[in-house]
């Protein structure tokens, strides 16, 4: 089946997925390069009418049964088995690092949709880890010669796959008693992968073949295909003549270099399908380990078995001291079952922030800080001078958490003791998270026409019924003798396995209270 025919078959669909930060990224040049053009890969539109939540839904749904089939026909009192168990399973799923929390949320809904997980379990029974962090414990698990993990030791795990290569950088702090790994910084995801090779090949061959009766898009996909199954995988830059399978015996242009359904390729042309993939996988490698001294780069993912792509990573990094290594067992289910492995043994005790968090709040008024929005200020319940559409930060981008991390933001609300029933303003209280993609701690949530400023999104909204609280109402006097009624609660943040965990808190009398946990999606660097 040729590719433009397959109208009703949703290909290459993960790409659909990808944030744009992955899609629109602005690369910097290759290296040794003077190209200014970005790697962009043309992303095959899905069937009509079909949504990419319904390509998951369905594809999950397909894996679970073939799943549930093949166990129940292959283990000993599998139906029994089975039907005993069903009710605890839990899904587990490697994403690409750059993946944000809207493809968290697209792949929960799948699963349930899917009937896989009921709707009450999806934040309990669904976890997430990077392919970075999945590829890491694969590789522990598989690696005969552990050379590359001692303690003190940093290293960056470079998970290429078909359409990203994700690479993380990770300090060994511990191999005794037990494996203990640190992320280092952010990791880096580049829509770099084997598809865009492919997709340089069929540019190529198009272009090659544009005076050839054999360069109409039917024999073109045949040879990418080809191309794709052989040449590409098993290149490593010294084979002069490669070459790609596409017809029959009678398919010959002599012109062209094709004889009997065979295309040969130069070692230059297959070269030119993956140089500038590389160059852009290189300069994302370089933005990871900046100036540190890494002793290894460890090459997992099916793009990563590449010959070529393990030679061209030596030639840039052995002169920095840097030795490339590969996993003996097959590197392309890596994520897959590395994904697997970590959900039993997390090793990595440290992870870094995507993005810095945190809630809106109303600032007291610091002209030093808030002159350019004087005219905003307004005077609150108790009398101060306050200025709205703030920005509270709980934490900043980049910041490395450990497991036991926790953090307690205190905050108060008042409201003016004229109010008709104090008790009106208890009741649900909510508090919105959101996420900042830039550096530093901002000063500003909205700008001041109330919109989101640049870099800012809402990430989830947490709540807890505080109207108990209103038996222990009391009047205040603030400034000018202004009086109010003032509750006080704090938002409890901890960092629960792999995923960031936010609750309200406040006291009745001695007694804690908390509201129910909300997970923070993909706040972190490694994703939950």
């Amino acid at each position: 089946m040729l590719f433009e025919d397959r109208e009703n078959v949703a290909i290459w669909f993960k790409l659909n997925l990808h944030p744009d930060s992955i899609k629109n990224a602005s690369i910097p040049p290759p290296y040794g390069s003077n190209s200014n053009q970005s790697l962009r890969l043309e992303i095959p539109s899905l069937p009509e009418g079909v949504t990419i939540n319904q390509v998951y839904r369905d594809f999950l749904n397909y894996l679970f049964r073939h799943t549930e089939e093949y166990f129940i026909e292959r283990t000993p009192g599998g139906a029994a088995i089975w039907k005993r168990l069903r009710h605890t399973v839990e899904i587990v799923l490697a994403i690409p690092n750059g993946w944000d929390y809207e493809q968290q949320s697209i792949l929960r809904k799948a699963i349930v949709e899917a009937g896989i997980v009921a709707p009450n379990d999806a934040d309990t029974k669904i976890a997430f880890v990077t392919e970075g962090e999945a590829s890491v414990h694969y590789s522990l698990a598989y690696s005969s010669v552990k050379s590359w993990l001692h303690k003190d030791n940093m290293f960056a795990v470079i998970d290429a796959g078909g359409s990203t290569v994700d690479s993380t950088l990770y300090a060994c702090q511990a191999t005794t008693p037990q494996m203990v790994l640190k992320e280092v910084c952010l990791s880096e995801c580049v829509q770099a992968g084997g598809a865009l090779v492919d997709a340089a090949a069929r540019a190529m061959l198009k272009e090659k073949l544009k005076d050839s009766s054999f360069g109409d898009d039917a024999n073109i996909s045949a040879m990418v295909d080809g191309f794709e199954s052989k040449v590409k995988r098993l290149f490593d830059g010294t084979q002069a003549s490669n070459a790609v399978q596409f017809g029959g015996l009678r398919d010959n242009d002599k012109e062209h270099n094709i004889f009997k359904g065979r295309i040969s390729l130069t070692a230059e042309e297959v070269a030119q399908t993956f140089g500038e993939v590389i160059a852009h996988v290189v300069d994302s490698i370089l933005r990871l380990i900046s100036e540190r001294k890494v002793h290894f780069l460890l090459l997992v993912g099916g793009f990563g078995e590449s010959p070529y792509l393990k030679k061209r990573l030596e030639a840039v990094f052995k002169p920095k001291g840097t030795t490339v290594i590969t996993v003996e067992q097959p590197a392309r289910k890596a994520a897959a079952e590395g994904a697997t492995i970590w959900y039993i043994n997390r090793t990595v005790v440290a992870r870094a922030l995507r993005y810095a968090y945190g809630t809106d709040v109303r600032h007291v008024y610091d002209p030093a800080k808030h002159a350019s929005r004087h005219h905003k200020v307004i005077v609150a319940a108790d009398g101060s001078m306050k200025v709205p559409d703030g920005f509270s930060t709980w934490a900043t981008k980049g910041s490395i958490l450990n497991d036991d991390y926790s953090y307690i933001a205190d905050y108060n609300i008042s409201w003016p003791a004229d109010t008709q029933d104090g008790a009106q303003a208890l009741g649900f209280t909510t508090v919105d998270v959101y996420a900042w993609d830039g550096d530093g701690e901002p000063i500003w949530l909205k700008d001041e026409y109330g919109n989101l400023m640049p870099g800012m999104r809402h990430l989830c909204t947490i709540y807890a019924d505080l109207s108990r609280l209103s038996s222990s109402l009391r009047i205040i006097k603030g400034e000018n003798k202004k009086k109010y009624y003032k509750i006080s609660f704090s938002v409890a943040i901890r960092l629960g396995g792999t995923q960031l965990e936010a609750r309200l808190q406040w006291h009745e009398g001695k007694k804690l209270c908390e509201g129910p946990v909300a997970i923070i999606p993909d706040i972190l660097n490694q994703s939950q």
